[in-house]
């Protein structure tokens, strides 16, 4: 899936499970999945968790529609490569 990436790409029926993933799930993403809301998503899709300070993954939800029924697409980044990003940032500004 996204092999060159840094985002772990989970889909899920319409019944919320899980389909298949890019990487083997860890429990904070399957929480953050477990309690979205789907009747609650845009089409547009939506940020789920994004305090990358305090959490370990930041996600999205980019809603996969089949027949009128939700279907997800969910993205995680892992928020250590965030926080490595942004310190090196800091420093290249010192």
């Amino acid at each position: 899936m996204e092999s060159e990436s840094d985002f772990i790409v989970v889909i899920t029926d319409r019944n919320g499970e899980v389909v298949t993933s890019s990487n083997p799930m860890e429990p904070e993403m399957t929480a953050v999945i477990g309690h979205t809301d789907d009747d609650q998503v845009p089409d547009e899709g939506v940020i789920l968790e994004s305090d990358w300070a305090d959490e370990k993954y930041v996600a999205t939800d980019s809603p996969i529609i089949m027949d009128g029924t939700h279907s997800g697409m969910y993205s995680c980044l892992p928020t250590a490569i965030i926080s490595k990003k942004s310190s090196a940032i800091s420093v290249g500004n010192s």
